[in-house]
């Protein structure tokens, strides 16, 4: 028996050397092949076969139940929940607006799958599942396009639009073609889809457009068989005196034209500017007489002398400000009475100027006299009162009576500290303090800016180490800081005495205008960033200047490495250099190596 085994074995592999050869295409490995990479139909079966009958309840209880915590933790319900919130911002990031669409999605493909178990069949074709996957991606990018912000990237981050999948399908077309192109190809798409999806077809539109047309021509046949309408003659209104009180004005120039004034209405106009207020007393020039003509103060009424002034007549010259007051002595401040009967202080800018204090340069140094010396020019008395006043006053119109009782001038802002309680005397004749929430203080933000008309308004609640609410309003007449006037000021010359370090540099000035100053040798490292055209050039330039300025090149030697080739190319020929200022890129390597 193994003999003939043996035999039929031999047999059988002649016979596949013989087919073999008859077949050279054919791979030898074929069987293998087939046996290793076909899978066959029964493997699936047998998957299927593992999987319990009640298993595709269990995915659409668990898909409800995912759905329903994907709704909620978009809709913040559950904010504490870690992994609720990683989930949301997840959806957020990736779907924008759209992650509403796709946690009802979730929820609703469970509900698919339980209803034929309730007896009821959804008949959805393979077709429409894809025209609404195309909708929904088509809606993403509109969404995103029709944000209105050109940072399509920014939007995305935030979790806004049609999160970073509208921003990638905005690119496609947007980035190539432009906005308003991409927002017509998409919106096109979509109607197309949701037409797909709801059954309409081209049979159903050609029917619409031929009905509309049909009535659209049934509805020009009535108009033409309706008789010509006769024009009738437009007859002119004689004219009539105008119902408002006018004074006619003759000018005697080339072009003489009737200039009506317009008396305005008295309820119209602000209390402090009604009829009945007294304007603050100006001094009147000596060559000015009691009774001549208001040509140059009052332009409304220039041919109307001050005699037959109108009684409705607005009071051009109003001061906010107040009366100042007479001082006991020359130290006391200066106080200030206001329209109303207040009380205020007013502020002036003598004791806002900078005392220079300079000492004696080594000769080996440079003198100061080479840089350019710039003073910072402080806002005038009038802008600060003003501001103080209005901002008082904003605060006042919601119910918040506080003073200001500081300011500080800086370069381009100037910081009023803002008192956020008031002693007060209570009915026993005891002192109290009535207190404001700074909170209450801080939502009014808004409001000053708009009263004070500033482009942007910092509120610092409180300021650190002090006990009041800084505003920071920017001046009319922003100041340039100058590295002479840093190194000229008192505070400038008292901090190198008392450090004594010759890596001292002078980095600017604060909000209030002081000095900042810092010493390199305490610093690691000094990383300077920031926005285009926030400064850093100007920085690292002023940095430069003062270590040059500070040292000779027998004590202090620089490198300078500028692979943008822009910044720092101007101190090429300084002594303190150590070599020329490297641009190439190898060679900074190389330099970099050489001074670790």
């Amino acid at each position: 028996m193994a003999q003939q085994k043996t035999g039929k074995t031999k047999t059988a592999k002649r016979s596949e050397e013989t087919q073999e050869k008859a077949n050279p295409e054919q791979p030898q490995n074929k069987s293998v092949f087939e046996g290793r990479y076909t899978v066959k139909p029964e493997f699936w079966d047998r998957v299927l076969d593992l999987i319990p009958p009640w298993g595709d309840e269990i995915a659409a209880i668990i898909l409800i139940v995912f759905g329903i915590v994907s709704l909620v933790s978009l809709f913040d319900v559950s904010s504490n929940a870690t992994i609720s919130t990683a989930w949301s911002n997840a959806l957020t990031t990736l779907f924008g607006y759209g992650s509403v669409v796709v946690a009802s999605g979730i929820l609703l493909m469970g509900v698919l799958i339980l209803l034929p178990k309730a007896g009821v069949v959804v008949d959805f074709p393979s077709r429409r599942v894809l025209a609404i996957e195309i909708a929904f991606l088509t809606g993403l990018a509109l969404m995103h396009l029709t944000r209105g912000d050109v940072e399509w990237r920014a939007i995305a981050r935030a979790g806004e639009g049609g999160g970073v999948i509208g921003w990638g399908l905005s690119i496609v077309v947007g980035g190539l073609f432009g906005s308003a192109f991409a927002i017509f190809v998409y919106s096109t798409l979509f109607i197309f889809c949701i037409a797909f999806v709801i059954g309409v077809r081209w049979t159903h539109v050609l029917a619409v457009l031929g009905a509309v047309s049909k009535k659209f021509r049934e509805m020009g046949e009535k108009l033409s068989k309706l008789p010509a309408p006769v024009p009738q003659q437009r007859v002119r209104a004689a004219p009539t005196a105008p119902p408002l009180v006018a004074t006619p004005i003759t000018e005697t120039s080339r072009r003489r034209d009737m200039i009506l004034r317009i008396r305005p209405n008295p309820d119209h106009i602000p209390p402090s500017q009604r009829p009945g207020a007294q304007p603050a007393p100006t001094p009147r020039p000596e060559t000015e007489s009691p009774t001549a003509p208001l040509e140059a103060k009052t332009p409304l009424s220039a041919e109307l002398p001050s005699a037959a002034m109108p009684s409705n007549h607005i009071i051009q010259e109003f001061n906010a400000i107040g009366k100042l007051q007479e001082k006991k002595r020359k130290s006391d401040e200066q106080f200030v009475t206001r329209p109303d009967g207040r009380v205020k202080r007013y502020f002036t800018v003598e004791g806002l100027s900078e005392s220079k204090k300079t000492s004696k340069r080594d000769i080996p140094l440079p003198p100061l006299e080479l840089l350019q010396d710039t003073s910072i020019r402080p806002p005038d008395e009038e802008e600060i009162n003003t501001n103080v006043v209005l901002i008082e006053n904003t605060l006042l119109e919601f119910d918040i009576d506080v003073d200001i009782v500081d300011v500080k001038v800086g370069p381009t802002v100037t910081r009023y500290a803002l008192q956020p309680f008031k002693e007060k005397t209570g009915e026993e004749g005891e002192k109290v303090l009535e207190r404001t929430r700074i909170n209450k203080i801080a939502s009014l933000a808004n409001d000053l800016a708009l009263s004070l008309a500033a482009k942007r308004l910092r509120m610092e609640t409180p300021v650190p180490g002090e006990s009041y609410v800084g505003i920071e309003v920017p001046n009319k007449n922003p100041g340039i800081v100058a590295l002479r006037s840093v190194y000229e000021s008192a505070f400038f010359h008292d901090l190198m005495k008392r450090k004594k370090s010759p890596l001292l540099i002078p980095l600017g000035r604060d909000v209030a205008g002081t000095p900042v100053a810092v010493d390199i040798a305490q610093m690691p490292h000094l990383l300077v960033a920031g926005t285009t055209g926030s400064g850093k050039s100007v920085l690292m330039a002023a940095i430069t200047m003062a270590l040059v300025l500070n040292n000779t090149p027998d004590t202090l030697r620089l490198v300078m490495l500028d692979p943008k080739m822009v910044e720092l190319s101007r101190f090429n020929g300084l002594p303190h250099l150590l070599g020329p200022v490297e641009t190439d890129g190898e060679r900074i390597i190389g330099v970099l190596r050489w001074c670790t």
